[in-house]
């Protein structure tokens, strides 16, 4: 007894010792909100509803994450971090969001393999820290891409010059993970060959950011069966009456019409002000798939708030204005076709978005890394094709955001 009681000790001093280079940080984000109208468009292709709520009572899900990061100094070089995170719309289910090791060449450059955020937007690194960000959510217009990770390698370049600092980031990697089409419906998403090249700079009150990536990405399902009639998906493009796409003729529109197997480019470019009472942010994407169904995602929004103390008004202007695939080339504008053109037209349409959302909302910095939000997004849903009627609804969100 005396002997493991002596073997007990010594671990624990060994994980003590070990406990000295090992540094703990998380975050909690607790946020609930409603709609003021949960059936936005339920008769038409998209159920709209917005940032993960779709009910008129009050839920807590979708806003409230929990975070846990672990790193540990293996050398004078080389360390090991790994994040943990669960989020309530997954009923907190834990992820690896990420698990890399890091090893700092010299004072300007250092590599990462494992993974690591995917490096999309301005607040790509800290996208699950909301007390990191000046809304309850960043706008979900732009941050709307759901490949959360990447798993790879990658190098930072850090420079300086005067009041000047900036970085390059450079990666390559791959992932799989769960995707929601616009439409719903669920599906499972495969992206290889990913990389990208990520620039940074910032100058006194002054930051800016560019941002170039490429993917193969596979989508296991294609559009969800809308059709008219009997005819399933399948059926519609080819079938063994002879009436599907490719029977016709019209293999272009089949092909687009097809479940997803080509490359994506997303380019971004974000510009922030921060004079410590004056804070603005702008950010723009595109997402370009438009050789498949999913056409192309062309989202911006433009962001003001005034600091007061611990208190910080702020607006947000933000847009969605995608085009649809053009899946109707080689189909001739004749009577016979007028269904066929306008089921393809239904199609393409429910991959895309087009609306507008106006923010006005509120951040009490109320006590120390801790922070109250209260939002109202009001969102008109429009459709330049005429397939979606124009629409409305209004969500507010409340949301307390800390770090430890």
């Amino acid at each position: 007894m005396k002997k493991c009681l002596l073997l007990a000790g010594a671990a624990l001093l060994s994980l003590g010792a070990l406990a000295d280079d090992v540094q703990v940080s998380g975050f909690i984000n607790v946020g609930g909100g409603m709609l003021d109208d949960e059936d936005v468009n339920n008769d038409g292709i998209l159920d709209n509803s917005y940032a993960g709520y779709t009910s008129e009572d009050m839920t807590f899900d979708s806003d409230s994450t929990f975070g846990l990061q672990v790193s540990k100094q293996v050398s004078d070089k080389l360390t090991a971090t790994g994040q943990m995170v669960a989020r309530g719309s997954l009923d907190y289910e834990l992820d690896a969001a990420w698990v890399y090791v890091k090893y700092q060449v010299n004072d300007n450059f250092s590599w990462r393999a494992g993974r690591f955020q995917s490096p999309f937007y301005f607040y790509s690194d800290f996208l699950n820290v909301g007390y990191a960000y000046h809304w309850i959510r960043p706008p979900v217009e732009v941050y709307n891409i759901q490949q959360r990770s990447v798993t790879g390698i990658d190098g930072l370049i850090d420079f300086s010059a005067g009041n000047f600092t900036g970085s390059l980031q450079v990666y390559t990697g791959a992932e799989d993970g769960d995707q929601t089409l616009a439409s719903g419906a669920a599906t499972r998403r495969h992206v290889r060959n990913q990389y990208g090249l990520v620039f940074s700079g910032n100058w006194e009150w002054l930051s800016f950011r560019a941002a170039h990536h490429e993917a193969d990405v596979t989508i296991e399902t294609g559009p969800v069966d809308i059709l008219p009639g009997v005819l399933s998906f399948d059926d519609f493009i080819s079938n063994q009456a002879g009436t599907g796409l490719r029977d016709l003729g019209f293999n272009a529109a089949a092909d687009t019409l097809e479940p997803v197997d080509d490359k994506f480019t997303f380019d971004s470019v974000a510009l922030a002000i921060d004079t410590g009472t004056f804070v603005g942010m702008y950010e723009t994407s595109k997402l370009d798939g438009s050789d498949t169904f999913a056409g192309t995602d062309k989202r911006s929004y433009l962001m003001l708030g005034v600091r007061a103390g611990d208190w910080m008004p702020y607006v947000t202007f933000a847009k969605a204005d995608d085009e649809a695939a053009n899946a109707l080339v080689g189909i001739p504008v004749i009577p016979q076709t007028a269904q066929i053109r306008t089921v393809i037209t239904l199609l393409t349409e429910s991959s895309v978005d087009h609306h507008e959302t106006k923010t006005i909302g509120v951040r009490w910095d109320f006590t120390t890394s801790a922070a109250f939000k209260l939002q109202v997004d009001d969102i008109d849903y429009d459709s330049d094709s005429g397939v979606l009627a124009d629409e409305s609804q209004r969500l507010i969100s409340f949301a307390v955001q800390t770090v430890f």
